[in-house]
């Protein structure tokens, strides 16, 4: 007779499964210190350049200063939002979250391309790809919210 999903398979990878769990978390603890470092130093450097730039004048900045202070910003969203991503696992929190968590750092590294990206020199097939990237990645966040606040019984507010 074959044993699916009763109390003596889990019981019997119960060990297995807790050192996989164990394993992982210290993973995602060490990746998630690694992001954090990453954070502070991308942030000095930031701080670093706008004070640089707001001492050299109103005549340094030009657009290619504020695109490029608008990619560290937003790099450092990138970079919290993963981190944010590695502590739900840290925590043992996971499935939808992580989902969410995955479809929005996608969202976010789509869009700073679209900021940085140079319209006049970029092909138009390639802007309509990362057109279609978008409409795909938000098409997937607002199903995994319908599912969450299904999940959640339509009554809460739903953690994006």
């Amino acid at each position: 007779m074959t044993k699916v999903f009763t109390h003596e398979v889990f019981s019997e990878r119960g060990a297995g499964i807790e050192v996989y769990h164990y394993f992982a978390r210290s993973i995602g603890l060490v990746l998630s210190i690694a992001v954090s470092i990453i954070m502070i130093f991308s942030l000095y450097y930031l701080f670093q350049g706008l004070v640089e730039t707001v001492m050299e004048g109103p005549a340094s900045f030009d657009y290619a200063v504020f695109q490029h202070f608008f990619e560290m910003v937003l790099t450092a969203l990138i970079a919290l939002e993963f981190n944010h991503t590695l502590t739900e696992i840290v925590t043992g929190r996971g499935g939808l979250i992580q989902v969410k968590a995955v479809v929005l750092i996608g969202i976010l590294v789509v869009v700073r391309k679209f900021i940085l990206i140079d319209i006049e020199t970029t092909a138009p097939l390639f802007l309509m790809g990362l057109a279609l990237a978008i409409l795909a990645l938000g098409a997937v966040y607002w199903l995994v919210v319908d599912i969450d606040r299904k999940a959640a019984g339509e009554g809460g507010p739903v953690e994006p």
